[in-house]
């Protein structure tokens, strides 16, 4: 059975979702932390290691929270603006570039995997985000839950790629 670990390229290592999970290692050897009930959560390329986590490592956490998480690395970069030039090469020279390396961006994409997560997520999506589109994580949150997984889905209509107020951020934490 091939591993579900994606294999990422040596320039991609950062986007390796085995570093949160030798984190939750580390918190769970503490005697003060039960390691049955660690969540992960990150906003922005931290969503995508929640998402990543919760995929590759589908037994690590107890929950993810993702919060303006990109899930499909390809389109991302395929989509990026021609006015965001440096923050493409940027990009390729860290996680890929579409047009040569499709293939593995595919493999670290969580939106691909989506049936491998069995764990809770709560996912906060700006519906105004102009890097992860909301059509991309409704499609995302959709595949999750067609495998019975628990989902709770926030979708601020006045915000972008991160909370727009503390109203926003204070709506999706109570």
């Amino acid at each position: 059975m091939p591993s579900q670990t994606p294999r990422v390229h040596a320039h991609a290592s950062p986007c390796h979702p085995r570093h949160p999970v030798e984190a939750k290692k580390y918190l769970a050897s503490l005697a003060y932390v039960d390691g049955e009930r660690v969540a992960i959560l990150g906003p922005s390329y931290g969503g995508y290691m929640v998402l990543a986590a919760m995929a590759f490592h589908p037994d690590v956490f107890a929950v993810g929270v993702d919060a303006f998480g990109i899930t499909d690395w390809l389109s991302a970069l395929e989509e990026l603006p021609p006015h965001k030039e440096a923050l493409r090469e940027a990009l390729y020279q860290e996680l890929g570039n579409p047009q040569t390396q499709a293939a593995m961006l595919r493999e670290i994409s969580p939106r691909f995997h989506a049936e491998r997560i069995r764990r809770p997520l709560l996912v906060i999506q700006g519906a105004q985000d102009p890097r992860v589109p909301k059509a991309r994580t409704d499609a995302f949150v959709e595949a999750v839950r067609k495998n019975g997984v628990a989902v709770d889905y926030f979708v601020l209509p006045d915000d972008g790629h991160g909370f727009s107020s503390k109203k926003s951020e204070a709506e999706t934490s109570s």
